[in-house]
C-alpha cells in the first residue's frame, strides 16, 4: 500500500498513521489490489479536518470528517470509505436479473363465478 499522509498545520503522530495504515490495509484486502491512498489532515477554525482519498475497483473514495479530535475525524472518514467501498461492492447484486419484469409476468385470472 501506497499511504500519502499530509498535514497541514498538524504534525501527524505514529500512532495515528498506524492506526490508518491498519484500515486502509483492510481496504486493500476486501478489494484485492494495492491502493494509493492520500489523507490529509489540517486543522480549520479550532477544528480538525480529515479526508480521504483513493481509487480501486473501477470507483473512486472520497470521505471528509470534520471535529475537535484528530483521531475521531479519521475514523470517522475511515467508516464513510468503507461505507461507499461496500456499496460500490455489491452494487451488481442489487440490480434485477435479466428478463425479470413484474409486467410481463403471466397472470391468471379466475372466472368470476367461480369465486361465488
Amino acid at each position: 500500500m501506497n499511504l500519502d499522509l499530509v498535514g497541514k498545520d498538524v504534525e501527524p503522530s505514529d500512532t495515528l498513521r498506524t492506526r490508518i495504515e491498519q484500515k486502509l490495509s483492510k481496504f486493500e484486502a476486501r478489494l484485492g489490489q494495492k491502493l494509493k491512498a492520500r489523507v490529509a489532515l489540517s486543522q480549520r477554525a479550532g477544528d480538525y479536518v480529515c479526508t480521504v482519498h483513493f481509487m480501486g475497483a473501477k470507483h473512486e473514495f472520497n470521505a471528509m470528517a470534520e471535529g475537535n479530535d484528530l483521531f475521531r475525524c479519521a475514523d470517522e472518514a475511515l467508516a464513510k470509505v468503507e461505507r461507499q467501498l461496500r456499496k460500490a461492492q455489491h452494487k451488481g447484486e442489487a440490480t434485477r436479473k435479466p428478463g425479470y419484469s413484474l409486467r410481463e409476468r403471466p397472470v391468471s385470472v379466475a372466472p368470476a363465478d367461480a369465486q361465488a
